[in-house]
């Protein structure tokens, strides 16, 4: 794993460096693939050519992966410090301009208790902004380790809106009924890995979306939400 005077670091997909920690398993798995997995690359590039965004939002900072070398007003929050600092770092090596925000975000304007470093937060929700404006169009990643639906419940404006609009979010972990609801409320699609096409999940019963999803040549990690109208 490569080192300069600002830690260790692996090349994403962006071609921008980024920093990571040398322990930990994020770590471990990042040096491992160079950077995240080919899929998660693949999803991600197809989702930011779906429309010319105005911001590029991620949930939940990371190591800079998603954000980084992105070409739109990006702005990223999360409130792990650890995790901060590498994504400081990956900003400072890739000389990249991000608006980086050190808040929760969740359900609805207050405090959260974030369970990583023991420490009470601010806690915003995305509508609350910052924003460009009521119309722009955002693409928004969501990495929250479970508190996915609490974060859907404070971007009711932005979902609502008339401009494009896509959430990618990790369902990996999620129950069944989870996924079903996810598939009734929006329009749900998951990568073809053959193609790397994006696939409706219809709505449907929690079994059926679960076996849809356990498909081997379905990249089932991650979901793409749009408006329910627009499959």
């Amino acid at each position: 794993m490569p080192e300069d005077t600002d830690g260790p670091y692996v090349v994403g997909a962006s071609g921008h460096r980024l920093c990571v920690g040398s322990a930990g398993e994020r770590a471990q798995e990042l040096v491992r693939a160079g950077g995240t997995s080919a899929s998660s690359r693949r999803l991600r590039d197809a989702v930011l050519a779906l429309a010319p965004w105005d911001v590029v939002v991620h949930i939940g900072a990371d190591d800079g992966e998603t954000v980084v070398g992105a070409d739109a007003r990006t702005i990223s929050f999360g409130s792990n410090s650890r995790v901060l600092l590498f994504l400081r770092r990956s900003m400072k090596v890739s000389e990249g301009s991000i608006d980086l925000r050190e808040v929760a975000l969740g359900a609805k304007e207050g405090e959260a208790r974030f369970v990583v470093d023991t420490v009470v937060v601010p806690c915003r929700t995305l509508d609350a902004g910052p924003t460009p404006g009521p119309d722009y169009s955002a693409c928004v990643k969501i990495d929250v380790e479970g508190a996915e639906f609490d974060v859907l419940a404070g971007a009711r404006s932005l979902t609502a809106g008339s401009r494009a609009w896509a959430i990618i979010i990790e369902v990996l972990h999620m129950d069944p009924f989870e996924k079903a609801r996810l598939a009734t409320d929006y329009t749900m699609r998951v990568m073809d890995r053959r193609t790397g096409d994006l696939v409706v999940v219809p709505p449907a019963s929690p079994q059926r979306v679960a076996e849809l999803l356990d498909s081997a040549w379905l990249h089932s990690q991650d979901a793409v939400l749009t408006a329910r109208d627009a499959a």
